[in-house]
């Protein structure tokens, strides 16, 4: 039992130092914004993630307890493959075994220390736990992994050499067994060359009864297998935190959302953009028409129009009464209908300083309500007059509210959305 206590000794050691390894370590990953580091918990990873596989050769050192379990070297051979389910427990199945030999004289009750030989390959499960990982949290970066893990399986013994048993001696066959369940501990040292690439350093004690090798009254016989090898990462490697995960779920999902709301309104602004390039060439139209219009009516000779309000007459210049138009539920001048207003008051309104000029507000009797409506034309007339006071400094007294109108008289429903002024 002194080598099984020296290999535990060995591990702890080991173990002891890649704590400390973890705990200095200089790895930009799993830190929040801040640079702290953050242990976890991680989410459980898919089924395609974290898969491992690995070779690796060594030493078997098979010995029993009759000699004080000192025993021999024989070639060793590791293959296997994994999967790590969190940072710090994963499960491997592998086959190990090639050779083993050891001292069989003492159990043939021969005096001489003769050779036993023997063929033999062991199945085992192994249940590991990443230590460095639980002690110094899960990092991808980390050069040095120490993982303890408990293995169990089935072993076969085959092709037995022993100068101790007589091969003529049919009973001495009979104690012979070849078939033994086996079990033990090991630790698995992993060494990151790349994100795929790892070294690996296996140290395993396995135990078995010593009745393969014809020994009945009972009693062990372990094998101590020393490995070193390499091994691949495959599938997806790494980790997300399990808070994180559920984040990255509800903020895919909020994504998604957005992402369907965006098309939608991309779609809509889309077909508005369509419709306000109509809607501009019509007013283009109209536009082209109403120059068409003023140069008709420029030099047209003064009438005078009579009613019992008022007087309205033509000036002498030809102008007509001019019509200002408003965008849909607006009752503020665009940049276009100021410039007009500013013509009309360069060639009309100041031509003529004692002219008095009459203002009538309309809109669009298909859309909004008569309430709406009336306040919509009121505050149109209210804010042109508003703009030839303060801007142009035309006295109020000058400047009258005649009236609203709320119909559709046009066709085209932005025609009637405007303030009319005449004199």
């Amino acid at each position: 039992m002194k080598v099984f206590s020296k290999v535990v000794c060995v591990c702890v050691a080991m173990s002891m130092a890649t704590a400390m390894f973890a705990a200095t370590e200089k790895d930009p990953a799993n830190h929040d914004e801040n640079g702290k580091f953050v242990r976890g918990p991680y989410a459980t990873n898919g089924f395609g993630a974290n898969w491992f596989a690995g070779a690796a050769g060594g030493v078997n050192i098979f010995m029993n307890g009759v000699n004080g379990y000192g025993g021999r070297a024989a070639a060793a051979l590791d293959v296997y493959a994994g999967k790590w389910f969190i940072p710090d427990l994963g499960l491997r199945l592998a086959y190990s075994g090639l050779a083993g030999q050891m001292n069989g004289a003492e159990y043939a009750g021969a005096d001489e220390k003769l050779v036993e030989k023997f063929q033999f390959w062991y199945i085992h499960g192994d249940v590991m736990w990443n230590i460095s990982n639980t002690i110094g949290g899960y990092r991808e970066a980390r050069f040095w992994n120490v993982v303890p893990y408990v293995h169990f399986g089935a072993m076969r013994l085959f092709d037995h050499t022993n100068a101790a048993f007589d091969p003529s001696d049919p009973t001495e066959r009979l104690h012979h067994y070849d078939n033994e369940i086996a079990f033990g501990v090991g630790l698995y040292n992993t060494l990151r060359f790349t994100k795929r690439i790892f070294g690996t350093i296996d140290v395993r004690e396995t135990m078995l009864p010593s009745r393969f090798h014809a020994y009945d009254d009972g009693g062990i016989t372990s094998n101590l297998s020393v490995s070193l090898g390499i091994g691949v990462n495959i599938g997806k490697v790494g980790w997300d935190r399990a808070e994180n995960a559920e984040d990255s779920k509800a903020a895919l999902a909020e994504a998604a959302a957005a992402l369907a709301a965006a098309q939608a309104l991309a779609s809509s602004l889309e077909d508005e953009n369509k419709a306000l390039a109509q809607e501009k060439d019509e007013v283009v139209k109209v536009k082209d028409q109403l120059q068409k219009d003023f140069d008709a009516l420029k030099n047209a000779p003064a009438i005078v129009i009579e009613n019992t309000d008022t007087v309205y007459v033509k000036l002498s210049l030809g102008i007509a009464p001019l019509t200002l138009f408003f965008e849909k539920n607006s009752a503020v001048l665009s940049q276009t209908e100021l410039k007009h207003l500013a013509y009309y008051v360069e060639n009309v309104i100041e031509k003529d300083a004692e002219r008095v000029f009459y203002f009538t507000g309309t809109a669009d009797s298909s859309t909004g309500n008569d309430a709406i409506n009336t306040r919509l034309c009121k505050a149109r007339v209210d804010n042109t007059i508003k703009v030839l006071r303060d801007k142009y400094g035309i006295s109020e007294d000058r400047l009258k509210f005649k009236g609203i109108v709320i119909s559709d008289e046009s066709s085209d429903p932005r025609l009637n959305r405007s303030v009319k002024i005449e004199h």
